[in-house]
């Protein structure tokens, strides 16, 4: 029934936050003001950039009603030109209960562009042309221990299959560059030997290496100390094998 953010920037070329105003500021609805007879409610549309982000205050957070099927649109008119490199989300966090009420899948759409992005893709509508991304965003964690906003790149090739259809068939699934986040192999010819094949249709692909949003480890013994427990160093390295770094909070 209800869809939240806690925040959002719009950040450039330089990682440095563009600065709006609300009269740049538009979205449908609006907030649950517009339920009929509703009045009064402070998860109003401008605590979306109110810069409180790590919190479990709602009053500090954006609220609207969540109808499916049907469309729930937020809109930055910058006026002018500017570039764009990313966006920096913190998801709806009133408590770990509310944090379903925030969004998962969204579309990020650029009109009026000149600069073509490496990871969108360009669609037309009448004589525009814009492009667009589709992102997937995480649950807030029900808690402000840590900075929980989540980066969304638009300048690097996205992670996530974009098409308007699932692969149909292997052969499909594997010339796609990327299927539900992982990097596929292409499919090699059947041999003699083969007189059958079974094919299991879903549209689940099962990713073969880990695919999330937070790595957990839970240390559960030492090798003989009852009172302490340590580790030197932890690396991390993407499907390819190269080393990536990750946030410390």
């Amino acid at each position: 029934y209800y869809l939240g953010l806690t925040g959002l920037q719009i950040l450039d070329q330089e990682g440095r936050v563009i600065e709006v105003d609300m009269s740049q500021i538009s979205a449908s609805p609006r907030d649950l003001n517009d339920l009929p007879g509703a009045s009064g409610d402070d998860r109003t549309l401008d605590k979306l950039f109110d810069s409180h982000n790590v919190t479990c205050d709602d009053h500090h957070m954006w609220l609207i009603p969540f109808t499916m099927g049907m469309d729930h649109i937020l809109r930055i008119n910058f006026r002018k030109f500017v570039t764009i490199s990313g966006l920096r989300i913190w998801n709806y966090n009133k408590s770990w209960e509310d944090t379903y009420r925030g969004a998962k899948d969204v579309v990020v759409s650029c009109y009026k562009h000149d600069i073509i992005s490496k990871s969108g893709q360009i669609y037309t509508d009448g004589e525009d042309s814009y492009m667009r991304w589709n992102i997937s965003l995480r649950k807030g964690p029900g808690n402000a221990h840590y900075d929980f906003g989540q980066y969304v790149d638009l300048t690097q090739p996205s992670n996530r299959l974009t098409a308007n259809r699932a692969p149909s068939s292997i052969a499909d699934t594997a010339d796609a560059s990327y299927v539900a986040g992982f990097m596929t192999s292409r499919a090699q010819p059947p041999t003699q030997e083969i007189t059958k094949t079974v094919i299991a249709r879903s549209a689940y692909h099962t990713p073969v290496l880990p695919i999330g949003y937070i790595l957990k480890f839970a240390l559960l013994s030492t090798h003989g100390d009852p009172f302490y427990i340590g580790l030197n160093g932890i690396e991390l390295y993407d499907y390819q094998g190269n080393f990536f770094s990750a946030t410390v909070h």
